[in-house]
């Protein structure tokens, strides 16, 4: 008798240039207990959460060469990729999932993420349009406010941030990245309010040079 496994496929994205880690865990699947492929994901999904992205990148891309069209084995090396700041291969990796799966929602928002990075906004926008097509998640406005950073919109990156804020209100990037919009307009109240709850939420946080004219 075939025995099953939950296997559960965790993706963590450094959502902008030096910031900390988010773990967000996208779907559990069965796969067959003597399954030499899914032994080399959890390999890899262990190594992902102590951090270790090029050892988690290794037991991916063993993965991938053993069975390259099954789901997320793909979108993993792209989060490997991704976290280890290899863009280029990092949103070739969430286009080959796109091609087994074209109604993955958070393969678009995070090869839009990955776009973002890149400084290709037009494609960044397009990917996260399509994801608000299939799910309305937090992280497809957070990624549309990062983007409106980035090109120096900063009302328009304040409004994305509080979508995504209302939606998920315990995330410490959203206010980070919504505090330095604010930072950027001058609004330093606001600003050092967003800094601080981001702390709060996660208090390893560095945002001492963000912090610098707030007060004490």
């Amino acid at each position: 008798m075939t025995r099953y496994a939950p296997i559960f496929i965790i993706a963590a994205l450094l959502f902008s240039s030096g910031c900390g880690l988010k773990f967000k865990k996208l779907q559990a699947r069965e796969v067959e207990e003597n399954d030499p492929v899914a032994e080399l994901m959890e390999q890899g999904n262990l190594a992902f959460r102590q951090e270790k992205y090029a050892e988690a990148l290794s037991s991916f891309l063993q993965a991938r060469s053993m069975d390259p069209k099954r789901k997320l084995v793909n979108y993993n090396v792209g989060a490997a990729y991704f976290n280890l700041e290899n863009y280029p291969d990092a949103a070739k990796a969430f286009t080959e999932e796109l091609v087994i799966n074209n109604r993955d929602p958070f393969a678009y928002i995070f090869r839009g993420h990955t776009y973002a990075m890149m400084g290709l906004y037009d494609k960044a926008a397009q990917d996260i349009d399509i994801s608000l097509q299939l799910t309305d998640h937090a992280m497809s406005y957070y990624v549309q406010g990062l983007i409106h950073l980035e090109k120096g919109e900063f009302d328009l990156a304040t409004n994305k941030f509080n979508i995504a804020i209302y939606k998920e209100p315990a995330d410490f990037l959203f206010y980070r990245d919504r505090g330095k919009a604010y930072a950027a307009m001058e609004k330093m109240d606001k600003a050092c309010a967003d800094f601080k709850q981001a702390l709060r939420i996660r208090p390893s946080l560095n945002l001492s040079k963000e912090m610098e004219d707030c007060p004490k």
